[in-house]
Protein backbone atom coordinates (compact mmCIF):
# COMPACT_ATOMS: atom_id res chain seq x y z
CA UNK A 1 0.00 0.00 0.00
CA UNK A 2 1.27 3.74 -1.03
CA UNK A 3 2.22 5.69 2.25
CA UNK A 4 2.32 9.56 2.44
CA UNK A 5 4.31 9.76 -0.89
CA UNK A 6 2.82 11.56 -3.92
CA UNK A 7 3.75 10.83 -7.81
CA UNK A 8 2.66 12.21 -11.15
CA UNK A 9 1.09 10.09 -13.52
CA UNK A 10 4.61 9.46 -15.49
CA UNK A 11 6.32 8.10 -12.36
CA UNK A 12 3.41 6.20 -10.07
CA UNK A 13 4.61 2.08 -9.66
CA UNK A 14 2.53 0.22 -12.22
CA UNK A 15 1.56 -3.57 -12.27
CA UNK A 16 -0.62 -4.02 -9.49
CA UNK A 17 -2.70 -7.33 -9.55
CA UNK A 18 -5.62 -5.28 -8.20
CA UNK A 19 -6.38 -4.18 -11.93
CA UNK A 20 -6.37 -8.05 -13.16
CA UNK A 21 -9.63 -9.42 -14.31
CA UNK A 22 -9.98 -13.43 -13.15
CA UNK A 23 -12.04 -15.37 -15.69
CA UNK A 24 -12.07 -19.30 -15.96
CA UNK A 25 -11.44 -21.00 -19.13
CA UNK A 26 -15.04 -21.59 -19.90
CA UNK A 27 -15.41 -17.92 -20.05
CA UNK A 28 -12.75 -17.10 -22.73
CA UNK A 29 -14.91 -17.03 -25.67
CA UNK A 30 -17.20 -14.60 -23.97
CA UNK A 31 -14.66 -11.57 -22.75
CA UNK A 32 -14.89 -8.61 -24.27
CA UNK A 33 -11.87 -8.26 -26.56
CA UNK A 34 -12.59 -5.07 -28.34
CA UNK A 35 -11.47 -1.03 -27.07
CA UNK A 36 -9.01 -3.34 -24.35
CA UNK A 37 -5.78 -3.07 -24.08
CA UNK A 38 -4.65 -6.09 -22.32
CA UNK A 39 -2.16 -9.64 -22.63
CA UNK A 40 -3.25 -13.27 -20.48
CA UNK A 41 -1.87 -14.28 -18.32
CA UNK A 42 -1.63 -17.18 -15.63
CA UNK A 43 -0.56 -18.79 -12.08
CA UNK A 44 -0.71 -22.28 -10.29
CA UNK A 45 -0.30 -24.00 -7.24
CA UNK A 46 1.47 -27.03 -6.78
CA UNK A 47 0.62 -29.87 -4.28
CA UNK A 48 3.29 -31.04 -2.14
CA UNK A 49 3.99 -33.67 -4.58
CA UNK A 50 4.56 -31.16 -7.64
CA UNK A 51 1.57 -31.64 -9.19
CA UNK A 52 -0.89 -28.47 -10.18
CA UNK A 53 -3.44 -28.13 -8.21
CA UNK A 54 -4.85 -25.04 -9.24
CA UNK A 55 -4.74 -23.15 -12.32
CA UNK A 56 -5.85 -19.25 -12.07
CA UNK A 57 -6.08 -17.54 -15.41
CA UNK A 58 -6.45 -13.44 -15.84
CA UNK A 59 -6.36 -10.39 -18.33
CA UNK A 60 -3.41 -7.91 -17.84
CA UNK A 61 -5.34 -4.64 -18.79
CA UNK A 62 -3.35 -1.26 -20.12
CA UNK A 63 -3.89 1.74 -20.78
CA UNK A 64 -4.20 4.32 -23.72
CA UNK A 65 -0.31 4.44 -23.98
CA UNK A 66 0.40 0.47 -23.41
CA UNK A 67 1.45 0.97 -19.75
CA UNK A 68 -0.11 -1.17 -17.05
CA UNK A 69 -2.48 0.53 -14.63
CA UNK A 70 -1.28 1.80 -11.12
CA UNK A 71 -2.34 0.33 -7.56
CA UNK A 72 -6.04 1.40 -7.09
CA UNK A 73 -4.81 2.86 -4.03
CA UNK A 74 -2.95 5.51 -5.96
CA UNK A 75 -4.96 8.87 -6.78
CA UNK A 76 -4.39 10.98 -10.14
CA UNK A 77 -2.76 14.20 -9.29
Amino acid sequence: MPGDEVFCDQCVPRGCSCNNIDFSIEELNHIKKENLNYRFSYSFNKNKDGKISHLNFYIIPFDDYNREFPCCEFEKI
